[in-house]
Formats: structure tokens, C-alpha cells, sequence
């Protein structure tokens, strides 16, 4: 998945709940490890691991066309 601009990492998937300190940057690729409603639990290449809104990723389908989940 591909986040589409900086974004906090939280320690629960709502805008109220406390930022780890870590941000999935723009453009950055994440795994996505779980999600919950409308938002994702995410982890990047440096290990930083947080929730993250479904609306700010981006999801690349097998045929290479990116639709928004």
C-alpha cells in the first residue's frame, strides 16, 4: 500500500488517540497489517508500526492499477 501524504502513526485506530512520534510519509510504501473499520494498522520499512486512516493509502491491484479502498 502507498500512503498518500504524511501522515501520524497512532496507537489506536482514531484521530483522538495519541501519535506513536513515527509518520508514514508521502509516497512511502507500508505493509498493511490489519484493519479495523476505517482505518489500518500499518508498519514501514523502518519498523515504525501504527494506525493510520484507510483514506490516506492508496492499494495497487495485480493488474498495476491503483484503486482506493
Amino acid at each position: 500500500a502507498m500512503v498518500l501524504g504524511d501522515v501520524p502513526l497512532r496507537f489506536n485506530p482514531s484521530e483522538q488517540a495519541e501519535a506513536t512520534g513515527a509518520v508514514a510519509k508521502r509516497n512511502e510504501s507500508v505493509i498493511v497489517e490489519t484493519r479495523q473499520n476505517d482505518w489500518l494498522r500499518v508498519r514501514n520499512a523502518s519498523g515504525d508500526q501504527g494506525w493510520i486512516p484507510a483514506r490516506s493509502v492508496h492499494f495497487a491491484g495485480a493488474d498495476g492499477v491503483i484503486d482506493r479502498d
